[in-house]
């Protein structure tokens, strides 16, 4: 977690942290704290990170924020004057942005596998019902429209799979977000009228696919830091500093 509000501050041998952060997944039960935050006086633009239970003094959990997903994972966090000594510290002071990317790329390639199997569930499910949902006498299959969005939604799929298996050899990243988002939008779209009831199964991946293109970090903060890669080393192809 990364809040432009919350800061620590030095306070003898340790910090003070101080702020709220307002969209936390898993706060509600969540039992240890991850954050990263500028510690006042280092380097503009620096992270420092640091690792506390959610019981520690000056921390309390605030109340659920409901999202797309209605699912109650998502909350508020206060920190008043949390003190944090050496034990609480990850990494070395000021270094938490490169510990912020790899944490990022790490939980995009965990959800490439993921995204890829929604894609083929949304994909099966599509194909198998415009085979036996007719309209004029006709399986919607037949009709371009539907079926140019079941071969968009394979052509996407295979790519989806093909860079999962990639970055899972390579342990490197590519977004695969917004294509399980383009299948599970046709897959709504296929199922026309049913694909919008919750009974479908359809419109909570749909949500999920959306939601997913911003949690975990942005599509456009991870723009930015593939742009940044390629600044600073044009054969760095998708590197983003990992061994």
């Amino acid at each position: 977690m990364t809040s432009p509000v919350t800061r620590a501050v030095r306070d003898g041998d340790g910090w003070m942290l101080t702020g709220h952060k307002y969209l936390i997944t898993g706060a509600p039960v969540v039992e240890l704290v991850l954050v990263r935050v500028p510690v006042e006086g280092g380097p503009p633009g620096s992270l420092t990170c640091f690792v506390l239970p959610i019981d520690h003094p000056g921390v309390t959990r605030g109340p659920v924020v409901q999202t797309l997903l209605a699912d109650g994972f998502t909350g508020q966090l206060e920190f008043d004057g949390a003190r944090l000594g050496a034990e609480h510290l990850i990494g070395r002071e000021h270094g938490g942005v490169e510990l912020l990317r790899f944490g990022r790329n790490w939980i995009r390639l965990r959800r490439a596998g993921m995204c890829s199997g929604l894609a083929r569930h949304c994909l099966d499910r599509s194909l198998a019902y415009a085979q036996e949902r007719h309209s004029c006498g006709r399986p919607i299959a037949e009709y371009g429209d539907v079926g140019a969005m079941l071969v968009d939604s394979y052509q996407d799929w295979t790519a989806m799979r093909s860079l999962s298996i990639e970055l899972l050899a390579r342990f490197q990243r590519e977004d695969v977000d917004d294509a399980l988002y383009r299948v599970a939008d046709r897959a709504v779209q296929v199922h026309g009228g049913r694909g919008l009831l919750t009974e479908a199964g359809l419109e909570k991946i749909f949500r999920v696919a959306r939601n997913l293109r911003i949690a975990g970090g942005t599509r456009e903060t991870q723009r930015a830091a593939m742009l940044a890669t390629f600044t600073e080393d044009e054969d760095a192809t998708f590197d983003f500093g990992l061994a």
